[in-house]
């Protein structure tokens, strides 16, 4: 018992559940800025930062967790929830469910074909609502195994996403659903084992302040896929906590036009596409809209790099310079993506009126197809012509 105290740090963390969002309301331990803990201080200690968390669970917070780290010298570290209690006035929060991937997600021969962008915007539709409990993007998910560790708790989602995409995948690979589902499996489990050997990785550079200082240490000591993946892990570390996507698009936002790595480029940018996977967030960016028709023509100005919109954070103002500045493809493919998904779902253009839906599509239809790049112009005019179409069969069965 003496080891784990000379050999590990203690970090506590208090967490607050505020607005469905847990967040880091205090910090301490030896591992957190506090002195060193001798044994007989420990249990001590423990129970003072659990009354902490009781007392502020009493204060009227929904809910709260303790979550305890231990450090050992080498960095490897060991998280555990030590503590959670809701208020017992607090509504059960939602299940978690598996959402729907309209489309054909792209085939995973390797391990590395899951942590791709295109694989990370097929996970950030099927696991949105673990993503959006866990503050965290499908690139974070993927090299961090306590986040893989926690998905895994919820056997019944991961179940259910892993059938859904293995389904697709068989029907276009014209495979049997058994060996693709067998198949992704193996994939997930090596994309988990060495997930978990990077919390072993003696002296990962940090980011700490200086995300350039980062790269270069990134770019000597790792090549190629190694360099990709634990600057990922890095990135993931970095943000461990409860950061919010606003916050990581802010982060890559302001490292990304300087960064001269390509690696490093390709990865805010992948970060920053994450974050905007989440609705809540470009919701947030592009403010209230009067109807669906317009929250589409904003997006897809958006992806464009132009518009004007009032921005208190100037975060959709630098969104939009760097968009038009073309060092964020993956972004704007993202949004494009939104655009189509949103476009396909069939819901009312208008709140109010369904006379509006005609004059609107056409409206709209015009907007997309003038500002939509070449390549997604095929899949807006197919999605038009599907939204015409279903006018037209609505009409026709109300004459």
């Amino acid at each position: 018992m003496a080891e784990f105290f000379e050999s590990r740090a203690l970090r506590y963390e208090i967490h607050l559940l505020v607005d469905k969002r847990w967040q880091i309301t205090e910090i301490a331990g030896n591992g957190g800025g506090g002195g060193p803990l001798a044994r007989v201080q420990f249990e001590e200690f423990e129970k003072s930062v659990l009354a902490k968390a009781n007392a502020m669970l009493a204060a009227g917070v929904k809910a709260v967790r303790v979550m305890r780290d231990r450090i050992r010298s080498d960095g490897f570290t060991t998280t555990t929830e030590l503590f959670f209690k809701e208020a017992t006035n607090a509504g059960s929060e939602p299940p978690l469910t598996v959402g729907r991937y309209e489309g054909a997600p792209p085939l995973c021969t390797k391990p590395e074909d899951i942590a791709s962008r295109a694989s990370c915007q097929v996970i950030g539709v099927v696991l949105r609502s673990f993503l959006d409990k866990q503050l965290i993007t499908a690139l974070e998910l993927l090299h961090l195994h306590p986040y893989l560790r926690k998905l895994n708790e919820n056997y019944t989602l991961v179940q259910g996403a892993l059938h859904q995409i293995a389904t697709s995948q068989a029907k276009t690979a014209g495979s049997d659903l058994k060996s693709r589902v067998t198949l992704l499996l193996g994939l997930i489990d090596a994309v988990e084992a060495k997930a978990r050997e990077a919390m072993a990785e003696k002296r990962l550079p940090a980011i700490e302040q200086d995300f350039r200082k980062f790269a270069e240490r990134m770019a000597a000591r790792y090549d190629g896929d190694q360099r990709r993946f634990y600057a990922a892990v890095g990135i993931a570390r970095h943000f461990q906590g409860s950061q919010s996507f606003l916050a990581k698009l802010d982060f890559a936002l302001d490292h990304l036009p300087d960064e001269p790595l390509p690696e490093m480029r390709s990865l805010l940018d992948e970060l920053a596409a994450g974050c905007l996977d989440s609705s809540q967030l470009v919701m947030d960016l592009l403010g209230h809209q009067p109807s669906l028709a317009a929250a589409l023509m904003a997006l897809a100005d958006l992806a464009s790099g132009r518009g004007e919109t009032e921005d208190k954070s100037g975060s959709l103002k630098r969104l939009r310079e760097a968009i038009a500045a073309g060092i964020l493809p993956s972004v704007v493919d993202s949004l494009w993506h939104r655009v189509l998904r949103e476009l396909g779902r069939g819901r009312p253009l208008s709140r109010s009126d369904e006379k509006q839906e005609w004059g609107l599509l056409m409206k709209l239809s015009d907007h997309l197809v003038g500002c939509c790049p070449g390549d997604a112009r095929p899949a807006v005019e197919d999605a038009v012509k599907l939204r015409l179409r279903r006018l037209r069969d609505s009409a026709s069965m109300r004459e």
